[in-house]
């Protein structure tokens, strides 16, 4: 019991670090004086009709990063999710440059594919899938295939909702919110916390995004 506590206080305390990076970062980059903020000037994806500020998604980035630090050290990050840390920073930063200046589709599939092998490389793959009663199982190969495919659909599907001031950011805070529970109901100490810090490092972003 009270290694459970002590394990919900770290996390807790690496998710309120999380949301205050996060905070301050974001407030900062979209401060007008900042060269890391630019307009982001509506397109016919967009919902929003006035020109906004963007490039406070970077607090997210060193939100969770910050938290995980905390969380689990900066030798254990790199050295248990090394790959999967590579492959968040590498996507984040082609995102700020495409909301600068677009990128083209080729090299941002380019990129997607690169983020998609650092995840499977990180030893995350979709090794089955289950429909009512039937488990199918993916071989080796398939399941890395079938993992990447996922990847960069869901990146471009998420993508889609940038349109949308807040939508992206409070999906992140709701979903990885759950992850986080689901991973604590099952006792993955290690994946309820890095999702509950990203969780936070979005709401830390989410105060801006509106």
């Amino acid at each position: 019991m009270r290694q459970l506590v002590a394990m919900m206080d770290i996390i807790g305390m690496a998710s309120m670090l999380a949301f205050i990076v996060a905070f301050f970062v974001a407030r900062l980059s979209l401060s007008p004086e900042s060269r890391l903020t630019h307009a982001d000037i509506p397109n016919h994806r967009s919902l929003h009709v006035q020109v906004t500020p963007s490039g406070g998604g970077i607090g997210i980035v060193l939100g969770g990063f910050a938290g995980g630090v905390m969380f689990v050290g900066f030798d254990t990050l790199f050295s248990s999710v090394g790959w999967l840390f590579t492959a968040g920073v590498l996507l984040a930063l082609a995102g700020y440059i495409d909301d600068r200046r677009a990128l083209d589709a080729p090299v941002r599939l380019v990129i997607q594919t690169t983020v998609a092998v650092g995840v499977i490389l990180a030893g995350l793959s979709l090794t089955g899938m289950s429909l009512g009663d039937s488990i199918f199982q993916f071989p080796g190969l398939l399941a890395s295939i079938v993992t990447g495919l996922f990847i960069i659909w869901m990146i471009n599907l998420y993508n889609f909702m940038d349109g949308m001031d807040g939508l992206a950011a409070t999906m992140a805070i709701v979903g990885f919110g759950a992850l986080g529970w689901l991973g604590f109901v099952h006792g993955d100490d290690m994946f309820a916390g890095t999702a509950w810090i990203l969780s936070s490092s979005s709401l830390g972003f989410l105060v801006f995004n509106f």
